[in-house]
């Protein structure tokens, strides 16, 4: 059975606001670095049936391709959907920005997997519905932490 992961990117695969420019909070033109990107294709090695849902606003600002782009090959290969597929919305075309927690709620529905698991940071206010199966890591630190990484395995084996 195919378990997927819910993946934000900031907090998760690179510090929370790498993303913005020092000193003015803008956003970057260009998507930045996943500095911690690699302990994570490192660790899914072992996992060949987890796929990977882009949670993550970079669908929108960057687009999908680049968003897919910036992961290492073995892990753009597991992307199989983001949330913001099915939304109509366009960023930053657009005064009304779709909420990605209730988004990443309805992909779960839609998709109908019993083994999901959404990766985020803990700044980041998850629906209680989801908590259960939320592994939300310092914003800073992401899966830098041998500690998250060593949780995330312990969830991924009882999932898969």
């Amino acid at each position: 059975m195919n378990t997927d992961i819910y993946l934000g990117y900031a907090g998760v695969l690179l510090p929370y606001d790498v993303g913005t420019e020092t000193g003015t909070g803008a956003i970057s033109v260009a998507p930045p670095k996943l500095a911690f990107s690699g302990p994570l294709a490192e660790l899914l090695t072992s996992f060949d049936s987890v796929s990977i849902v882009l949670a993550t606003w970079w669908t929108l600002r960057y687009g999908r391709k680049a968003t897919v782009d910036a992961l290492p090959e073995s892990l753009s290969c597991r992307v199989v959907d983001d949330v913001f597929s099915e939304c109509l919305c366009k960023f930053p075309g657009t005064h009304q920005i779709p909420d990605r927690t209730k988004l990443t709620v309805e992909s779960i529905r839609r998709r109908r997997n019993a083994h999901w698991l959404v990766l985020d940071h803990t700044a980041c206010r998850w629906p209680v519905q989801v908590l259960h199966r939320a592994l939300l890591l310092h914003p800073a630190m992401g899966l830098c932490s041998p500690q998250a990484l060593e949780h995330l395995r312990s969830v991924l084996t009882r999932l898969t």
